[in-house]
Formats: structure tokens, sequence, C-alpha cells
């Protein structure tokens, strides 16, 4: 009978790795500096975003470029993966937040052609400062913040907006709490709010946060 020691697999693995012979380096370098990164959360890809307003997606394992293309007129500030890793969406210095599908960004012939954007919508007036991920009823919720002072709500499958919170000052960054019951604002001014999420439950998708919103205050 054979003892199975997961732990001591996962350091064999995790060792064998470390210790294997240096790794060639990425083999696509692009030719200007990368702001925000994400990965898929299997591991496999990695996207980036530049000043430029392009977008790349690598194969974190060979290095090999994907996809380079022109995602935005402004700077590419936000990426992000769905859940389910199916979707990349981006969000940019001119208030633009696009959807795209993963699957026709790896299997598109031409690296460098357009490729066809899933959803994108206007409704920001401003820079795009985060990008989140909720769950919600059918794990396909967005919550983006910019610096017109909103949050918004959003189906990113439909592209359907939701909710609109309003903040007195241009919001900075934005972080749900574990149970996505709560959102945290940060705001230009130093304060952050703290608002409940209550997708679904209000009869009035415009909610002006300063009204209710707990708020925290310390920062200069």
């Amino acid at each position: 009978m054979c003892n199975f020691n997961p732990l001591l697999l996962y350091f064999d693995y995790v060792n064998s790795y470390m210790l294997s012979e240096p790794q060639p380096p990425l083999r696509s370098y692009p030719v200007e500096a990368i702001g925000p990164l994400s990965c898929t959360n299997d591991g496999i890809y990695l996207a980036g975003g530049a000043l430029s307003g392009n977008a790349y997606l690598w194969e974190i394992a060979s290095g090999r470029l994907f996809k380079t293309w022109h995602a935005h007129h402004k700077s590419v500030n936000c990426l992000l993966f769905s859940n389910d890793d199916s979707l990349l969406i981006s969000g940019s210095e001119d208030g633009m937040i696009c959807v795209w599908s993963v699957i026709s960004l790896i299997d598109m012939e031409d690296s460098r052609s357009w490729p066809p954007l899933l959803h994108y919508s206007s409704e920001h007036v401003s820079s795009i400062t985060s990008l989140l991920t909720a769950s919600g009823t059918s794990n396909s919720l967005l919550v983006s913040s910019s610096l017109d002072g909103t949050c918004k709500v959003w189906d990113f499958v439909t592209g359907r907006l939701i909710q609109t919170q309003v903040y007195p000052l241009g919001v900075t960054a934005s972080v749900l709490h574990p149970e996505e019951e709560i959102l945290f604002c940060g705001c230009v001014d130093g304060r952050i709010f703290v608002n409940k999420l209550d997708i679904g439950l209000l009869e009035d998708s415009l909610f002006v946060a300063e009204d209710q919103a707990v708020v925290l205050k310390g920062h200069k």
C-alpha cells in the first residue's frame, strides 16, 4: 500500500520546478511599458495593457505572444479576467469599458488584427480606476469605478447596466468585501465610503452614496 502525502508532493513539484534548468526568457517583448496586468485563474494566460491603448495576451508557459491589438484610444488602466476565464475586461482613461472573448483572442490567425468586441460601454465620462467581478445570481457581475465620481454595476455577459452609485468626488479605488455585500470606495479627497451592494434589491438603479454611506477618514 502506498502512502500518499499531498504536502510532500507539492514541495517536490515546487522544488523540481525551481531547481530545474533555467527557463528561456519570454520570446515576445512589447516595445512599450506595460501598466496593468491580469492572469487567468488557471495560470495559463497573462494580459497586459499599455499607455498607448494597446493590449497584449501571452501564453505564460511558452512566452508566446498570442495577440496584440489597439484596445482603447487612451491608456489601458485596468484589466480583469472573468471568474471562468472566458472573458477579458479592459478599462481605460478614455472612460470606455470593453469586453473581449478570450477564445477569439487566442484563435485569431493574425496576431495584430482587431479582435471582435463582445460588449463595450461609454457610460463613464472619465477615467476608469478599477474593475471588480462579483458572483451575483449568474456569476456575471462587474463593478467599475471612475474619476467621474461613480461606481457602476453591470452584467458583463449582456452588457446591461444594473446600478449606478454616485459619490461626491472621483473614485480612485474600490474593493468588495469577501461576502460581496459591501463595497469600499476611496475618493480623491482621502475619504473611504462603505456601502451595501444590494443588487436587485434597490427600487431605484441610481444610488447616491453620500446620503447613506459610512465614511472612513484619516487620509490627507
